[in-house]
């Protein structure tokens, strides 16, 4: 897998290394058709505290009142916790073992045509868990902008044309997953995550 430095991309003052970063990339692109992103510029702290607070969260009971609460039956636009089981694995009549926890943009104003944008549903009494994982989800939101910027550039497209949709009401959602260690024998319809089509 290859590895693309977005602070090579960004780095004016050294243009042979960001004429060859983005080469790798437009490779990676088209080629592979993925690639890790590094030296992104968010701090450990940030990465850290927010896994932290995820582990805390999918550690609580499934009957625990606060997770309960934030279940996305409670909310718009199916944010908050999806308990394991409960939705499909891309396949029909198939179960994710996943247990994960959805949210976006927090924007008060609810969008009930297409259900893109909406306020997220947190989990009452956990003030760090909102505070880290929404903070991780910001600096990464920054990161997706530089780097759509440099996608734009580095195929030539006109400026702004992907990073102008990446507005506080696209559907930018980020899922914090757990998947859980299955306890004997899995049901057959029972996924991890599904084979690609």
């Amino acid at each position: 897998m290859k590895k693309i430095s977005l602070e090579k991309l960004l780095n004016g003052s050294d243009s042979k290394n960001q004429s060859d970063e983005s080469k790798r990339l437009k490779d990676a692109m088209t080629e592979d058709c993925y690639f890790l992103l590094v030296d992104h510029g968010v701090s450990e702290q940030i990465i850290d505290d927010a896994y932290e607070q995820s582990r805390i969260f999918h550690n609580l009971d499934d009957s625990d009142l606060k997770k309960q609460a934030a279940h996305y039956r409670h909310a718009h636009s199916g944010r908050g916790w999806s308990p394991c089981g409960e939705e499909p694995a891309y396949s029909a009549n198939t179960k994710a073992t996943c247990s994960a926890f959805d949210m976006c943009y927090e924007i008060k104003e609810i969008d009930e045509e297409f259900e893109n944008f909406g306020p997220n549903l947190w989990p009452p009494e956990m003030p760090d868990f909102k505070d880290a994982v929404y903070k991780y989800y910001l600096e990464f939101s920054k990161v997706e902008k530089k780097l759509a910027n440099q996608i734009e550039e580095t195929f030539n497209l006109d400026k702004n044309f992907i990073s102008s949709k990446m507005t506080e009401k696209s559907p930018s959602t980020m899922r914090l997953i757990y998947y859980p260690a299955v306890q004997g024998t899995p049901e057959d319809n029972l996924f991890g995550i599904s084979a690609p089509y």
